[in-house]
């Protein structure tokens, strides 16, 4: 029906969104990419779907970025605390109690 344009564009992309939202495929953006050379007449309407799966992927992995970076940055700054409890002559053990790092965490750190 697509190829022989029975579809209006409102059509087709309520038939692309709910083939997205309920299908299973690695590479949704290749998928549309290769159904917009086969139905040239749709070209616009799926590619403008494809960029804006492409813009949410990149917005997911700069979100993710952002996470791992808020984590490891956490992380980094208690172990500094840490460091300059201990180095300090804090208690080990309240300096694990205080910031969290383990033992192990606070031999790696004072070296």
């Amino acid at each position: 029906m697509l190829l022989a344009g029975y579809t209006t564009q409102e059509q087709l992309a309520s038939l692309m969104n709910y083939m997205l939202q309920v299908g299973d495929t690695a590479a949704p953006e290749t998928f549309i990419r290769v159904l917009a050379l086969r139905a040239p007449q749709h070209e616009e309407v799926l590619m403008t779907v494809a960029q804006k799966l492409e813009l949410k992927g990149i917005e997911k992995g700069r979100l993710e970025g952002i996470q791992l970076g808020e984590a490891r940055g956490g992380q980094e700054g208690k172990l500094a605390v840490a460091r300059t409890m201990v180095t300090n002559g804090l208690d080990r053990n309240l300096v694990m109690k205080m910031t969290g790092p383990t033992a192990d965490d606070l031999t790696k750190i004072q070296h």
